[in-house]
C-alpha cells in the first residue's frame, strides 16, 4: 500500500490547502482552489509523502525484526523503543510538512528541517495532537474489535476532522514561529 499512500499526496496537499484557508477564516472555492493547490504542490507533496512512507516502512520492518529477537536478547527492546520514538517524531513532523508545503514556497529539504524543528519546539502539544489523531488506529491495533468504530469514524468525519485539526494546530505554530507567506516578497519589492 506504500505506493498508493505516496500517490495520495497531491490530494492531501489540496485538502490541506482548503483546511488552512478555512482555519484562517478565508473564503475558498472548493473545487477550483483544491485543483489549483494540487497542480501547484504535487511534486513537493509526493516527495514529502515518499520521505514519510520510507521512514515508516523501514521503522516497522526494523521493529518486527527487533521484536522477533527481543525474547532472547534484552537489548533489542531498546531498539524497539528507539524506533517507536522515530515514528512518533515523524508523526509530529507530518503535522507541519504538508501544511507548510501549501502555505510557503520552500524546497523539500527546508520543509523537512523546519517541520522537525517545529516538532521539537512544540514537543508536548505536537505529541498530544499526533497521538490524538492516531487514537482510532491505535485502538484498532491494541483492540481489534474497534475496527468498525475506527472505520465509521474515518468514513463519517475522521479525514476532514483530522486535516482541519492539523491545519488549526499548524496555523497557530506558524503564526508564532514563521514569517507570513507574503512578507519576504514585500521585502524584495521594497529593496528594488
Amino acid at each position: 500500500l506504500v505506493p498508493l499512500m505516496i500517490l495520495e499526496a497531491p490530494v492531501l496537499a489540496g485538502v490541506s490547502y482548503l483546511c488552512n484557508r478555512w482555519v484562517r477564516d478565508e473564503h475558498t472555492f472548493l473545487w477550483s482552489d483544491f485543483k489549483d493547490a494540487v497542480k501547484e504542490n504535487w511534486k513537493q507533496a509526493i516527495a514529502l509523502q515518499a520521505f514519510s512512507m520510507v521512514i515508516y516502512g523501514l521503522s516497522f520492518i526494523s521493529a518486527r525484526i527487533y521484536l522477533l529477537y527481543a525474547e532472547s536478547q534484552w537489548f533489542m527492546t531498546i531498539g524497539v523503543g528507539v524506533l517507536m520514538l522515530v515514528i512518533l517524531v515523524l508523526g509530529m513532523m507530518n503535522n507541519f510538512m504538508i501544511p507548510m508545503c501549501v502555505r510557503y514556497r520552500m524546497n523539500v529539504r527546508t520543509i523537512i528541517r523546519n517541520s522537525f524543528l517545529l516538532s521539537i519546539v512544540r514537543l508536548p502539544s505536537a505529541a498530544a495532537i499526533t497521538l490524538g489523531l492516531a487514537l482510532p488506529i491505535l485502538l484498532f491495533f491494541f483492540f481489534p474489535q474497534f475496527l468498525y468504530i475506527a472505520g465509521m469514524w474515518y468514513l463519517l468525519i475522521g479525514f476532514g476532522f483530522k486535516h482541519f485539526l492539523r491545519g488549526y494546530f499548524a496555523q497557530k505554530v506558524f503564526e508564532k514561529y514563521m514569517k507570513p507567506e507574503g512578507e519576504e516578497v514585500e521585502a524584495l519589492e521594497a529593496d528594488a
